[in-house]
Parts: C-alpha cells; sequence; structure tokens
C-alpha cells in the first residue's frame, strides 16, 4: 500500500516542488523503501520479543 500512495505522490512532487525526477528516482525511493523494511523488521522482532 506504501508502494502505490509513493508512486501516486511521485508527479505532484516533481512539478510542484521542483525536485529533479532523477533524485526522486534514484535517491528518494530508495530511501523511503529501506525504511519501511527497517520498520517491519522492527515489528516484527517487537513482536516476538
Amino acid at each position: 500500500m506504501s508502494a502505490v500512495f509513493l508512486v501516486q505522490e511521485i508527479p505532484p512532487i516533481v512539478e510542484g516542488r521542483g525536485v529533479p525526477d532523477n533524485f526522486m528516482g534514484l535517491i528518494l525511493v530508495l530511501l523511503v523503501e529501506k525504511f519501511t523494511e527497517h520498520l517491519v523488521a522492527i515489528d516484527e522482532a517487537w513482536n516476538t520479543k
């Protein structure tokens, strides 16, 4: 669900805020992906203790 939301928000961010397309694709998307992976890992570790 997060990925769908992120992909839908790319055009407004690129056009409205002037963020370069390359920056969005190469930097920001990867950071968000890694962040969500870490959140899932922390949540799973917390649940299993």
